[in-house]
């Protein structure tokens, strides 16, 4: 997947020699009376009913800035949890437009322990904003965002994935399994990653591959609460051994036919 984006970068690159800065600038812009658009703006939209917004009488009553820690970003920060001693927050971060259609990453928290994030498809008229589509809310282990990478029209990026997680994205085995019960699924539970392509343009969202992480142990206290949590985390460091760390999805089918045969049988046995 690398080599593939660095080919991509280097024609990119080629095809806007020919144009100025300023012009890429113009294409590019999100702004508003000549501004960058607030963040509670758009936190506005994702909340509201209709999915569309006024710009002309929307009032924002804080301040927002650059997010120092994320280049690129930009944040406005609320009232801090008393509870938890969090600062609330929403941020976003330009990625491309194609016309009027633009390609946005959030990232928010309501001061609590989850930090959510989400890609936005937003139309921009001149004083309107309208919430055409989202490619799925996540939090940390359950769906978070991480790697990013606007390569063209093609954005790229990975959701972390729970054990549960790995085995719904499976295709031909379809399994019904409960969450919590079965297999972790919690927002600390990160075995792997899903890589996606979304390409704006054609407004197609394709799965790639998963990456699979590090090796897993059982821990005790912890894994005994889920049946086939153990003889799942033994099927997937049984890959990583093979060096199988990046799965296709012919590899995810059976990975996830694997834990069917060895680990529900099993586990149906046990309780008969």
């Amino acid at each position: 997947m690398v080599s593939r984006r660095m080919s991509w970068a280097l024609l990119v690159s080629f095809v806007f020699v020919g144009c100025s800065a300023k012009d890429q600038q113009a294409e590019r812009s999100f702004t508003y009376l000549g501004k960058p658009i607030h963040p509670s703006s758009i936190e506005t939209l994702y909340n509201s009913e209709n999915k569309a917004l006024d710009l002309k009488t929307l009032e924002t009553k804080s301040d927002f800035q650059e997010w120092a820690e994320r280049p690129g970003w930009l944040i406005a920060e609320y009232d801090k949890d008393v509870e938890s001693g969090r600062t609330s927050f929403f941020a976003y971060k330009f990625l491309a437009n194609v016309q009027d259609r633009f390609l946005l990453l959030i990232k928010y928290s309501g001061g609590g322990t989850g930090t959510f994030d989400n890609i936005l498809v937003i139309k921009k008229t001149q004083d309107q904003l309208f919430l055409l589509e989202t490619l799925g809310e996540g939090d940390r282990c359950n769906g978070g965002i991480s790697g990013e990478e606007m390569v063209g029209n093609d954005f790229y990026y990975s959701r972390n994935l729970t054990p549960i997680d790995i085995i719904r994205l499976a295709t031909e085995t379809k399994i019904d399994l409960t969450a919590y019960e079965d297999l972790e699924a919690s927002a600390i539970s990160c075995f792997g990653l899903a890589d996606y392509k979304y390409n704006l343009a054609d407004d197609k969202n394709e799965l790639m591959s998963v990456s699979l992480d590090g090796e897993k142990r059982d821990e005790e206290g912890w894994t005994e609460r889920y049946q086939a949590q153990s003889c799942f985390t033994k099927i997937y460091n049984s890959y990583l051994k093979a060096k199988k760390t990046e799965l296709s999805l012919k590899d995810l089918n059976e990975f996830a036919k694997k834990f069917s045969d060895e680990c529900l049988k099993k586990a149906s046995s046990v309780l008969r």
